[in-house]
């Protein structure tokens, strides 16, 4: 009976771990590489691009 025990602690244990990884995998799935804004890159000045270079990645003669 004891072993039994010790086996429903520790199944339950690793059970718990598991659901823990993949609860937190989705969270930084979903904070990080599924599409959509980002809230933690807004206001970000670093990030912002000018106009013109814009222009000349999206239309610019490099492409051909």
């Amino acid at each position: 009976m004891r072993k039994k025990g010790i086996f429903v602690i520790v199944s339950l244990l690793v059970l718990l771990a598991v659901l823990l990884h993949l609860a937190i995998g989705i969270y930084f799935y979903k904070l990080v590489i599924e599409r959509g804004p980002k809230v933690f890159l807004q206001g970000n000045e670093g990030l912002e691009v000018a106009e013109e270079t814009l222009k000349y990645f999206l239309e610019g003669d490099w492409i051909t």
